[in-house]
C-alpha cells in the first residue's frame, strides 16, 4: 500500500504468475463504475482509493482546508488524524472501507490463510489498521469468520524490494 496497490498471491508456496506474469493484480480490479480515473487508463481501479493518491483525492474531498495537502504523501494526514481532525480520521476510514471491499473480494475466489499489508500507508498502523479490521469482519462472507489473518508485515521498509526480487529467483 502506497504509490499504487501490488499485490502477490502465494499457492501451496508458489507465487501466482499467470501466463504472463502479473496475475494476482487487486489494485486493478474495479472497485466502483466509472469511478476515478487509474494510471492505467480505467476507471474505479481499487488503487484509485487506497494508494497515496488515492488518500489525498479523498482528504480533498472532505477536507475544508487544504494546506495540509501542500506536502507530500500521507504522513500530514495521518498526523491530522492522530490529532482528531475529522477529515483526516474519515480519510483513514474510508481508505479502510474500500480496502475491505477489496480484500474481502479475494477471500472470496482465493481462500488465504493470512493477508500481510506492507508499504507507507500500512506504516500508519492502527489508524488504517481499527477501521480496516472492523470493516473486514462485517463484510467478510461468514463462512470465512476467524479463517483469514490479517495483519501487518514484520519486513523493514527498505528490504522489502530486494527480498521480494530474490525470492522470486530462487529454486
Amino acid at each position: 500500500l502506497g504509490t499504487g496497490l501490488g499485490s502477490g498471491f502465494i499457492i501451496d508456496g508458489e507465487l501466482l504468475l499467470g501466463p504472463h506474469g502479473n496475475a494476482g493484480e487487486l489494485g486493478h480490479t474495479i472497485a466502483v463504475m466509472d469511478g476515478r480515473l487509474c494510471t492505467c487508463g480505467r476507471r474505479g481501479c481499487l488503487e484509485t482509493y487506497v494508494s497515496i493518491r488515492g488518500m489525498r483525492e479523498t482528504y480533498r474531498d472532505l477536507a475544508d482546508d487544504l494546506s495540509l495537502l501542500e506536502q507530500e504523501g500521507v504522513r500530514p494526514i495521518a498526523e491530522a488524524a492522530e490529532r482528531g481532525e475529522d477529515a483526516a480520521v474519515q480519510t483513514f476510514k474510508s481508505t479502510a472501507r474500500w480496502l475491505s471491499l477489496g480484500l474481502v473480494n479475494a477471500v472470496a475466489f482465493s481462500v488465504p490463510q493470512r493477508i500481510v499489508l506492507f508499504g507507507g500507508i500500512a506504516r500508519n498502523g492502527a489508524l488504517l489498521m481499527d477501521p480496516l479490521k472492523q470493516y473486514f469482519e462485517r463484510d467478510l462472507f461468514y463462512i470465512y469468520h476467524g479463517q483469514v489473518e490479517l495483519l501487518l508485515s514484520a519486513l523493514a521498509e527498505d528490504d522489502a524490494g530486494i527480498l521480494g526480487a530474490a525470492a522470486l529467483t530462487a529454486p
